[in-house]
């Protein structure tokens, strides 16, 4: 499967206000509604989007009153909403990629398949690689839409950007020998993220795009 990128705003509103199925005016209140204001989207752009989001299979055209058409959001819609809240592996690398200024990588690393030439994260993918920022997957893939975990995302910026800990991970779930415990030290630290309760800092828990970004403006703002 391809790396998804990241879609655009109006999409991502479209797909928010279909959760509720609903025709173009109501989409407009909604979308105003839910960017709090901040976005007033003209019958021109909502339908034209409407158009392209439709042949993907992202919405279905439920019925058509006359001049109002109704569309309700499909189950690729929904997954791929659900991949917009959540932080995948690719996103967080071109993240960093992007942070460290895109450097061209040097062709040294093997790239995994599943990561496509000419996609959008291709580069940030083999940069990180050669870096050792990066590894692949057991079963040799990258897992480029797989959802980026707390632990991996601490450890990627703890390789990309950290130094050594001067503390002792304490958390309850987060072994001495866990790959991820040194990065969990440097993160709590440094201030780039805190525990999910006061013994348990949720490793495995999936990462969202906002809070993923917030990880990188703490790490940058220590630099």
């Amino acid at each position: 499967m391809a790396a998804q990128a990241p879609m655009t705003e109006a999409t991502y509103y479209i797909l928010l206000a279909l959760m509720k199925p609903g025709h173009g005016y109501g989409m407009m209140q909604r979308i105003k509604e839910l960017s709090g204001g901040r976005i007033e989207m003209g019958p021109g752009t909502l339908y034209g989007v409407l158009t392209r989001m439709n042949k993907e299979g992202l919405i279905t055209l439920t019925s058509e009153e006359g001049r109002r058409k109704n569309y309700a959001i499909t189950e690729e819609g929904k997954n791929a909403l659900h991949l917009e809240y959540s932080c995948t592996r690719a996103q967080i690398v071109t993240f960093l990629w992007r942070a460290a200024g895109s450097p061209a990588p040097k062709g040294t690393a093997k790239v995994p398949a599943d990561v496509l030439p000419g996609s959008y994260c291709y580069d940030a993918v083999a940069w990180a690689l050669e870096n050792g920022i990066i590894n692949g997957l057991a079963d040799g893939t990258f897992g480029v839409n797989n959802t980026c975990t707390r632990g991996q995302s601490v450890t990627f910026l703890y390789r990309a950007m950290g130094t050594a800990p001067t503390t002792v991970n304490g958390f309850t779930d987060v072994a001495a020998d866990s790959f991820c415990a040194d990065a969990v030290a440097w993160a709590v630290e440094n201030g780039v993220t805190n525990g999910t309760s006061a013994t348990t800092f949720s490793p495995n828990n999936g990462c969202t795009r906002a809070q993923i970004v917030t990880f990188l403006y703490r790490a940058y703002q220590g630099k």
